[in-house]
Parts: structure tokens; C-alpha cells; sequence
């Protein structure tokens, strides 16, 4: 298994299947996919789905959990507990890297539209 799409691809040959860019619609593409993240990065309360709403649901799992462990000689329990609090500290560890693998993708489109950008201009002497 290469890492080579199959001859036929669609988009190999710009020519034979009329492949274009367009530099302005990448960049609302990655003012689009901008818009997409900012709910997620915002710091306020009452924003569902943001870090911070996932960071304050910990300090109720905490909360949980911390009463789970005054259950005496219930080991289970406070197996549960530990479950929980590292199951919310690997998941907010993934939510970090999805967001800071989001802002690189943002970047990297919005420099392929600035090289689209370049190379229309060189090419055909407009913006």
C-alpha cells in the first residue's frame, strides 16, 4: 500500500481536468474554518463546547470523585474515580490538540492562498 493515489485520480492533471484555484475563495475558506474555532477557544462561561466549558465540567467531576473516595472500603469506587479524573484529563489533552492541530491547518490554507495569490499575480498580472 503506497502512499500514491491511484492513476486515475481526479485533480492529477490540472489540464486534462481543468483543476483551478482560486486564491480569494481559500482565503474565506480559512476565514470560514476561523469562525468554526473561535467557539471552541473562547474563555467565557455559557459558551457550550469551548475549553472553558470543558475545563468547569472537570471541577464537577472532581467534585464527584472526591466524594467517591470517602466511601470507605469500596475499592471500586475509588478505581471509578481515578477512571474519571484521568478519562477528563486525556480527553482535555486531545480537545488541546485538536484545536492547536486546527489553528496550524488555518495556516497552512491561508498560505496556500497567499501562494495561489502570488503566482496569479506573476502569471497574469492581476489580484
Amino acid at each position: 500500500m503506497g502512499t500514491q493515489p491511484p492513476p486515475g485520480w481526479p485533480g492529477l492533471q490540472a489540464e486534462r481536468d481543468a483543476v483551478t484555484y482560486d486564491a480569494k475563495k481559500i482565503e474565506t475558506i480559512a476565514g470560514e474554518l476561523r469562525d468554526a474555532l473561535k467557539p471552541l477557544e473562547t474563555m467565557s462561561y455559557g459558551n457550550p463546547g469551548s475549553i472553558h466549558d470543558f475545563n468547569a465540567a472537570g471541577y464537577t467531576i472532581q467534585t464527584f470523585t472526591d466524594h467517591l473516595k470517602t466511601v470507605e472500603r469500596w475499592g471500586g469506587g475509588h478505581d471509578f474515580a481515578a477512571q474519571l479524573m484521568g478519562s477528563h484529563k486525556s480527553l482535555h489533552e486531545i480537545y488541546q490538540e485538536v484545536v492547536t492541530k486546527l489553528n496550524i491547518a488555518i495556516s497552512l490554507v491561508d498560505a496556500g492562498a497567499g501562494n495561489y495569490k502570488v503566482t496569479d499575480t506573476a502569471n497574469l498580472g492581476g489580484s
